[in-house]
């Protein structure tokens, strides 16, 4: 939305190899919405969780992210969303005795018609990590089906890569995104809208993928608020309704109301969408 890091669309490009996922055969669908919104008033980030305390020794990001493996929470750094296949990279690095030391697992939760992909796959040490002045943070694996996967890490919340070995690009966000869920079956996201709102995209899963530039368009876009109801500092709720400003792609309908919620003592998150809910299969959330 609005200001956008404009650098981001060559970065992007330029860890998939000047390349984007090719086309589908044959364009079935009519253009999708435009990826962002324009507006001469933004609006101001509402208040969010507390940030933890940095350390600059570990990947200690302001964003709070966490999937479900295994049927528990798991931390992770980057979030990878592609329409087959949610991959949650819990990266480690450390410095000991002065030298860099990289690891950790990417995660794996399939979706319908998923390539093949093992359901964790290790971070090699050898791996270059995140270096302080690049704008990519890299993660070299054993797996050949995701060889190298390289996230952006100038975001707030880090969705933004490549995966080697798929040749795919995850779901591309605006710079604003404060919010985002992925489920089994779409992504939806909250970002800063105009005028005092803030506004939810989704991205189902099972339609084709269409570019603005750097980010990806969703199929439908929802306005709301953040609920000011939070009975600690654990709950957060975004609440959204459809008005005469929402709008879905032509092939879509928009919902009549959406809840993104987000339990940080449970470390779970919900999607409710005309009363349907659909757990987090991996979240995070802006911290202040």
């Amino acid at each position: 939305m609005r200001l956008r890091n404009v650098r981001a669309c060559a970065i992007s490009l330029a860890l998939a190899g000047c390349a984007k996922p090719p086309p589908p055969p044959s364009v079935t669908e009519p253009p999708r919405l435009a990826a962002e919104d324009s507006c001469a008033t933004t609006t101001p980030l509402p208040p969010l969780p507390t940030p933890p305390v940095a350390d600059p020794f570990r990947l200690t990001h302001a964003a709070a992210m966490m999937m479900t493996v295994d049927g528990g929470p798991r931390t992770i750094t980057f979030l990878c969303d592609l329409p087959d296949a949610i991959l949650g990279i819990g990266a480690t690095q450390t410095v000991d005795g002065g030298k860099r030391v990289v690891g950790g697992t990417v995660y794996v939760q399939p979706r319908a018609g998923a390539r093949y992909l093992p359901a964790r796959i290790g971070i090699e040490a050898t791996s270059p990590g995140c270096k302080q002045g690049e704008l990519a943070c890299a993660f070299e694996t054993a797996a050949p089906e995701a060889g190298k996967v390289e996230m952006l890490r100038e975001q707030w919340i880090h969705t933004s890569g490549w995966v080697h070995g798929l040749d795919d690009m995850c779901r591309a966000l605006p710079d604003d995104t404060i919010a985002v869920c992925s489920t089994q079956t779409r992504m939806a996201y909250v970002e800063l809208g105009c005028d005092g709102e803030l506004q939810l995209g989704i991205h189902d899963a099972s339609l084709s993928r269409v570019f603005d530039l750097d980010v990806e368009a969703p199929v439908m876009r929802l306005r709301g608020s953040l609920d000011p109801a939070r009975p600690d500092a654990t709950q957060w709720t975004f609440r959204f309704r459809s008005d005469t400003k929402s709008v879905a792609a032509p092939t879509t309908k928009a919902p009549g109301s959406a809840e993104l919620s987000y339990d940080l003592a449970a470390k779970q998150a919900r999607l409710v969408t005309d009363g349907t809910s659909e757990p987090c299969v991996a979240w995070a959330i802006y911290r202040r």
